[in-house]
C-alpha cells in the first residue's frame, strides 16, 4: 500500500490490525481502506505485506492462526 504522509501510513496499518481477530465480510469496504486491505489479506493469504510513504516504509509477514484471520508480525520482506 502506498501513503502519501507517514501519519497516513501509520494510521493505516493500525486500522487494518483492528481487523486481525474478526471481520465482518458483509460491510461494505468502500471509503474504509484498511477494511478493504483486512479482507484482501484474508481472501488471499498473501505472506508479506507492506506500506510505504514518504519519511517510512512498514513491512510485515502475515500469519493466519486461524481460519478467517491473519496476524502481522514486522518483518523484512525478502528479495527473491
Amino acid at each position: 500500500a502506498i501513503k502519501e504522509q507517514l501519519h497516513q501510513a501509520k494510521k493505516l496499518v493500525e486500522s487494518i490490525k483492528e481487523y486481525e481477530h474478526s471481520i465482518d465480510f458483509t460491510l461494505d469496504d468502500r471509503a474504509n481502506d484498511a477494511l478493504r486491505k483486512a479482507k484482501y489479506i484474508i481472501k488471499f493469504k498473501p505472506e508479506y505485506f507492506y506500506v510505504v510513504s514518504i519519511g517510512g516504509r512498514f513491512e510485515y509477514q502475515i500469519t493466519h492462526p486461524r481460519e478467517k484471520t491473519f496476524r502481522l508480525s514486522e518483518d523484512i520482506i525478502p528479495f527473491i
